[in-house]
């Protein structure tokens, strides 16, 4: 990255991460590519439904093993105390490789939680895509997601969500879309009131969202453009890619 002309990052998170490392300033602040799969303008649905599950989305690297006995525990404490959630989705995103999965991580938090909250737990195959995850999570009454892309599936269908903020990435996401986080190797006493306060919260900002598609885009069309060597001609709204740090600019 040293060497680049040009550094387009997804978010200020990351851009903060490079330039403690070195890298050169000011850095483009763009969208995560994913955000094109879905075409503005958004519109969330007003019939949130009243009950569903929990979709929990699994990554094998977000601490594993360890944070499995405090989500359990956690997540069954929220079920105790709230009826519009009717059951806990597990749903691994990579399965296979040869090393451990998100399927055994998904398959141990499920044996805690058929103990801690006496119930079944699903475990659903990893979805086809991002936009396919999306059109599921309509259903959902929340999600706790330990994979980046899950939240963006979450937002875009306007789904309230929880992010475990392993990385900055999720963490700087839920941020942005107005939606709690969860600190991983935190007390069992933080989960369940930070999955109700998104329950009770407002769900991912539908202008937000759009705004994160419009950046993505033109990020797109920006990279298209140097890859063409300008024959593509130059995105309409290079404003949408901000400059950071800001206290560069002159």
């Amino acid at each position: 990255a040293t060497g680049a002309d040009m550094l387009v990052l997804r978010d200020a998170a990351s851009a903060q991460i490079l330039s403690d490392a070195g890298a050169p300033q000011p850095m483009r602040i763009g969208a995560d590519a994913a955000w094109t799969l879905f075409a503005p303008p958004v519109r969330h649905s007003p019939d949130r439904p009243d009950r569903g599950p929990l979709v929990v989305t699994l990554s094998r690297h977000a601490g594993g093993a360890q944070h499995v006995p405090t989500l359990a525990a956690g997540i069954a404490e929220l079920l105790a105390v709230r009826a519009d959630v009717d059951g806990v989705v597990l749903e691994p995103w990579q399965v296979g490789g040869p090393e451990r999965d998100d399927l055994e991580l998904a398959r141990e938090l499920q044996r805690a939680l058929q103990v801690a909250a006496r119930m079944d737990v699903r475990i659903v195959p990893p979805p086809e895509s991002v936009r396919t995850a999306s059109q599921s999570y309509r259903q959902a009454r929340v999600v706790l997601g330990q994979r980046f892309h899950s939240l963006v599936a979450a937002a875009a269908a306007g789904t309230p969500f929880v992010a475990f903020a392993h990385e900055a990435k999720c963490e700087a996401l839920a941020a942005r879309l107005g939606q709690p986080s969860l600190r991983p190797g935190g007390p069992i006493r933080d989960v369940a009131p930070t999955i109700i306060g998104a329950l009770d919260g407002p769900v991912p900002d539908a202008a937000a969202v759009a705004d994160l598609i419009h950046t993505a885009e033109t990020m797109l069309e920006l990279m298209r453009t140097v890859v063409q060597r300008g024959r593509g001609g130059c995105p309409q709204d290079l404003r949408a890619l901000r400059l950071e740090p800001e206290a560069l600019l002159r």
